[in-house]
């Protein structure tokens, strides 16, 4: 198999100021460009890199495919071994496996981790979540019901509408134990309270976390393998997890991307938003 020399690139042409303009034009927020192939010990079929700012490569997670290898054998790696990673690049080679992606990626573990080590969410307990039809937010749904146990994991409201503050009011008679935010918007603030007062009298805890951080730690423990991957193989084997739920695949060639991703700003993706590239014959 001949490597490929050249590759196209999504890069950031311009920082969106009220929405991502998802065209061609001088004001577009994307611009795709042909660019030579990096040279590493490991040649995958993706790129890899951390900042995303105007002028670079467009970051996302992948399953990539390793091409060719250099000298180094260190790393452990063989030709064709598929390995997962964050990545720059939206680098069109067509992969089938998604499930790192999603219910065993950031999304899986993000809730794992936020509900096991963050919330400390335990059965009979009440949780919010919002944006529940997400990436992140479905799972949270499906593990908090069918793995925790937890309590009103059945009403689902639609913060968009007029009357979503008594709604959630009604929902939440009483104080919940809870609350699992995915977007940072004010949904909580009718149950929790929106002054600094309130999250005092009230012992409240608010804490962020970024799924990095658990997923390579400076320890350089495992807990991701001997703990998170096994406990969401199990719900998912018995049936608590549906894994046709955590994810929304859409074929599209390469040139759209940017229109698809543009799908997380407007709801029409269910779970894990993933682009599964096309080639024409």
């Amino acid at each position: 198999m001949s490597l490929p020399m050249h590759t196209p690139v999504w890069h950031i042409k311009n920082s969106p100021q009220d929405s991502v303009v998802l065209d061609f034009s001088d004001n577009a927020t994307f611009a795709l460009t042909e660019e030579p192939m990096p040279h590493k010990d490991v040649l995958p079929e993706h790129l890899y890199t951390t900042p995303v700012h105007k002028g670079d490569v467009m970051v996302t997670h992948s399953i990539t495919c390793v091409l060719t290898l250099k000298d180094n054998t260190s790393h452990g790696f063989k030709v064709n071994n598929l390995v997962y990673c964050l990545t720059a690049g939206w680098v069109p080679k067509n992969v089938s496996p998604t499930v790192a992606l999603d219910l065993f990626g950031v999304p899986g573990f993000t809730v794992y981790y936020g509900l096991r080590d963050i919330l400390k969410l335990k059965e009979g307990e009440s949780l919010i979540v919002s944006m529940a039809v997400g990436a992140v937010g479905n799972v949270i749904i499906q593990y908090a019901k069918k793995v925790i146990k937890a309590k009103n994991a059945d009403v689902a409201l639609n913060y968009k509408s007029d009357t979503f503050p008594q709604d959630l009011i009604d929902a939440t008679l009483n104080f919940v134990d809870a609350y699992f935010d995915n977007v940072g918007l004010d949904v909580g603030k009718p149950t929790m309270g929106t002054t600094w007062i309130e999250v005092v009298t009230n012992c409240l805890s608010i804490k962020g976390f970024i799924i990095i951080d658990f997923m390579f730690p400076k320890d350089r423990s495992n807990r991701i393998a001997m703990e998170a991957f096994l406990d969401i193989a199990g719900a998912l084997q018995q049936g608590d997890i549906m894994l046709e739920c955590a994810k929304d695949i859409v074929e599209a060639p390469f040139i759209d991307i940017p229109k698809i991703w543009g799908r997380l700003f407007t709801g029409a993706n269910t779970g894990k938003l993933i682009t599964k590239l096309t080639f024409s014959a």
